[in-house]
């Protein structure tokens, strides 16, 4: 049994059973209806090889179709996996193997006969080696002990996958470890092409740093960039402003640990963090005195922001309580939009906040009154 707090009316639901072998399944859910019935699926079967042509054991195996996922399988022994799946005749599909020894996950799309055995080959020649013990340096030549350390990498011809139509499957890696107090990595079982590691030390500033196919005994990190911006309302410097930058999810540093660089702006108004050359930012930059509206910009180069014009903000006070009762309800996401935009720009929340544990809420955004 399952219960949520919704209102009446009609919702998308993506249904996830536990079990594996039962497919998960999308549905228009009116919530009149009190059962909802899960098929089991169809089941898909299939067999992955090594680069050696040898069966691949223990290898997790996942589809997409259209939009709904497949449960998740596990090769065994023979290499052969079973997974349960929602078939679309001429639906997109996508196919997902994930290794245990290293190799690189294989991901491939196309319009497969999910009725015919699935055979998923690495390409001849992929093979892995173990980054353990290579010296990880910073920008200035120092050993990083006891840093985070992400690794990432693709190629464009992993492998294939046949059902029905052979396509050719991308090869991709991520993954992640430390480096120990001599600042030399911990085991590390990667594919032998190029990556890209992310680093994320103790304290100063996060890195990046290219690890070439013939693995060296050391890497040094690329010289850091700084990335900037000057908050200024209605033409003066705002001191106390928040600049905040997430990586954006192709970036080497998305694959550390939930990272978030934050600087806060002098009298003069300016922000600014040393962060990884080459790395692109979701850019949020938040008062938390909320003289200003929120603001942020998506998928930015590293560099200088420039002058940022910000705009007054009124803040929406108020209080969520349970209903028909004057108890307080914690946690209830409240959202801002737009009534007088665009009908796209309406579907767009302007800012959201959540209650306290006393029901109270607060959400800043632009002052109408200064456009």
């Amino acid at each position: 049994a399952l219960s949520l707090p919704l209102q009446f009316g009609m919702y998308d639901v993506l249904i996830s059973p536990s079990s594996a072998t039962v497919a998960p399944m999308r549905l228009a859910w009116d919530t009149l209806a009190t059962i909802l019935e899960v098929p089991a699926g169809v089941p898909v079967t299939g067999q992955v090889f090594g680069p050696s042509g040898a069966p691949l054991a223990n290898a997790r195996v996942a589809l997409r179709v259209g939009n709904v996922p497949s449960s998740v399988g596990t090769t065994d022994s023979n290499g052969q996996f079973v997974v349960q799946a929602r078939p679309v005749t001429g639906a997109l599909t996508e196919l997902r193997v994930a290794p245990s020894n290293g190799l690189p996950t294989l991901v491939a799309a196309g319009q497969f006969d999910l009725s015919a055995n699935v055979v998923v080959s690495y390409a001849a020649t992929l093979a892995v080696r173990n980054l353990q013990g290579m010296e990880v340096r910073d920008a200035a030549n120092v050993a990083l002990p006891f840093t985070q350390v992400a690794v990432r990498g693709e190629i464009s011809n992993g492998g294939t996958v046949t059902a029905g139509p052979t396509v050719f499957a991308r090869g991709v890696t991520t993954t992640s470890t430390t480096t120990d107090a001599g600042g030399k990595l911990l085991s590390l079982p990667v594919p032998t092409f190029a990556l890209t590691a992310a680093l994320a030390p103790p304290s100063g500033a996060s890195g990046t740093v290219a690890v070439p196919a013939i693995t060296p005994a050391s890497v040094r990190a690329d010289a850091p960039a700084v990335m900037s911006a000057t908050i200024k309302l209605a033409g003066n410097p705002l001191a106390g402003v928040e600049l905040r930058l997430t990586p954006v999810a192709s970036s080497p540093l998305a694959g550390l640990p939930p990272l978030q660089l934050t600087a806060t702006s002098n009298a003069a108004g300016l922000a600014s963090i040393n962060v990884a050359a080459g790395t692109r930012f979701n850019v949020h930059i938040v008062d938390p005195l909320r003289r200003i509206a929120p603001i942020e910009q998506l998928d930015v180069a590293v560099g200088a922001l420039g002058s940022i014009a910000a705009t007054k903000a009124i803040t929406i006070l108020g209080t969520t309580l349970q209903p028909g009762s004057t108890s307080p309800m914690a946690n209830v996401g409240v959202q801002v939009f737009c009534v007088q935009c665009s009908v796209a720009q309406q579907q767009i929340p302007l800012a959201q906040g959540v209650s306290d544990r006393a029901g109270v809420y607060a959400v800043t955004v632009a002052d109408p009154g200064t456009h």
